[in-house]
């Protein structure tokens, strides 16, 4: 199973509950933040369609039935997203009082740079967006060269964005030590526990320990040469919308912060790494890599200044092996985070399932 099939699979399992009051709250959220005739409309009148959810949110479609005329509508939106805060389980080692705060700030940066959703209103529980006709960006896309060109733009802007979060927080890497330190003995007897329960033998041929020590080594010695910059984290296709009419949209900066330039580069083209890529043969995609450099390079260019290129980490090869490296980082840190996610307390997954998906 590649990557990307595990990811939507362990998707698949680990969805929070429905709210049961769910259009109430959508209809309430819609009064408050839309005007016109939202700030009329009854329960008959809409209708609430959940889109998708995981573990720290809800997104639901709320629509003005066809009762309401077009000319009632005037300028005001027909549909609507509602993203529906859930709880945060990254507060133990990450330095933030309230994480949702830092969410408020960066849905309003990325709205109003036109990057991400555009944002109508936004509470405590909750953000009102607009809807976009879209597909997400998938495999196919990475051979149009227009797509290509504006998603490296899109990702350029993130990384020059100015964002007023913590800077001496690299998520990622916070995240790596975090988990070796929960790569205790007590832990291993527990997961190879849970492998049996479960007859997971690739996992159960999995040294864990030893797999992690590698990583937070070698990330050590070896991710400081990559630039710390605004980054979006989830850096994804399934994250990346492609709309009619809009052009790409960026979603789900709910794990942005400042860290490594290269994780972003690598979660995204790690998702693309298929059963029949054969890395012992050559790195895939390389010619695709190499466009996307420098697409990135050129955006890049235009928000850092024309010296930009000659630093020697922002060099073409540079960023391809920078690229390969956080590509091959990406398949042990993510196996990494949903075993120690399914091992933890409190998170709502279906056992079974999740390590089902992770030994395939």
């Amino acid at each position: 199973m590649s990557l990307r099939s595990r990811s939507r699979a362990i998707e698949g399992v680990a969805r929070g509950s429905q709210t049961l009051d769910i259009t109430d709250k959508c209809l309430q959220l819609c009064r408050k933040y839309l005007p016109g005739v939202w700030t009329q409309a009854t329960d008959n009148e809409i209708r609430v369609t959940r889109m998708t959810g995981g573990l720290t949110n809800q997104i639901y479609l709320c629509q003005i039935c066809d009762t309401i005329t077009k000319g009632q509508l005037g300028q005001q939106p027909r549909d609507v997203i509602i993203r529906l805060n859930g709880n945060t389980y990254d507060q133990t080692f990450r330095m933030i009082d309230n994480q949702r705060f830092n969410d408020s700030i960066i849905a309003l940066l990325v709205s109003q740079t036109g990057l991400g959703p555009q944002l109508y209103g936004m509470d405590p529980s909750a953000q009102i967006l607009r809807y976009y006709k879209h597909r997400t960006f998938d495999i196919q896309d990475l051979n149009d060269p227009n797509l290509l060109r504006e998603l490296a733009q899109k990702l350029a802007r993130v990384h020059a964005l100015p964002a007023p979060v913590a800077h001496n927080e690299n998520y990622i890497e916070m995240l790596v030590h975090n988990n070796a330190k929960l790569i205790t003995a007590e832990f291993v007897s527990q997961l190879t526990s849970l492998c049996s329960r479960h007859q997971c033998h690739h996992l159960m041929g999995f040294d864990i320990r030893r797999e992690i020590a590698y990583m937070t080594d070698y990330i050590a010695r070896n991710s400081t040469d990559s630039p710390v910059v605004f980054s979006h984290n989830d850096f994804r296709g399934g994250n990346v919308l492609v709309t009619e009419g809009s052009g790409l949209v960026l979603t789900d900066f709910d794990h942005s912060s400042y860290g490594w330039r290269g994780f972003d580069f690598g979660e995204f083209f790690a998702s693309f790494i298929t059963e029949t890529d054969d890395l012992s043969k050559g790195f895939p995609m390389e010619s695709t890599i190499r466009s996307f450099v420098e697409y990135y390079k050129t955006e890049c260019q235009q928000w850092f200044g024309s010296d930009y290129g000659l630093k020697v980490y922002n060099s073409t090869e540079y960023m391809v092996n920078e690229i390969k490296f956080f590509v091959l980082f990406n398949y042990l840190f993510v196996i990494s985070c949903f075993v120690l996610n399914d091992m933890r307390d409190g998170l709502p997954m279906d056992e079974r399932a999740i390590m089902s998906a992770l030994d395939s």
